[in-house]
């Protein structure tokens, strides 16, 4: 029973933690952005200060993982195209939201992504169960054309 508690206590204590580093992070964010730091400098910035600190825990974690070859094809694929299409421009708009805005707009915004990406999904698959429908009606309807007797 009492360990059950600590156990949950240490649970609780983490979480209340990781909110307040974020809350700081968005904290000193604003500050530096309000300053007169661009966000894309920013970006850089926060970038390059997790490849210092990533990057050892990576070496030492993963070098026995994987062969020579399979590095370079990752290495390419995680470096070269991941930033381009994932968190890079994710973090372009939200750290321009953020300099455009408020902390407190710029957090609660943020925890809206989740229904604001459902929502689009939802839409998204409407609009293409409704296209298949439409696509899979004008099949049948030309080859209805094509096997109807001549006159």
């Amino acid at each position: 029973m009492f360990m059950g508690l600590i156990h949950r206590a240490k649970l609780v204590l983490a979480v209340i933690l990781v909110q307040l580093r974020y809350a700081g992070l968005l904290i000193i964010s604003v500050f530096a952005l309000k300053k007169g730091l661009s966000p894309y400098t920013f970006i850089v910035y926060q970038m390059a200060i997790a490849t210092i600190v990533l990057a050892p825990f990576a070496f030492i974690l993963e070098r026995n993982s994987r062969s020579p070859i399979d590095d370079l094809v990752h290495h390419c694929k995680d470096n070269v195209a991941e930033p381009f299409r994932s968190c890079a421009p994710d973090q372009n708009l939200y750290y321009m939201g953020m300099k455009n805005s408020s902390a407190t707009f710029t957090s609660a915004m943020l925890n809206m992504l989740p229904a604001f990406a459902f929502c689009l999904a939802w839409i998204f698959s409407v609009i293409g169960a409704a296209l298949i429908i439409i696509g899979l009606y004008l099949v049948l309807w030309g080859k209805a054309k094509d096997q109807s007797p001549p006159s």
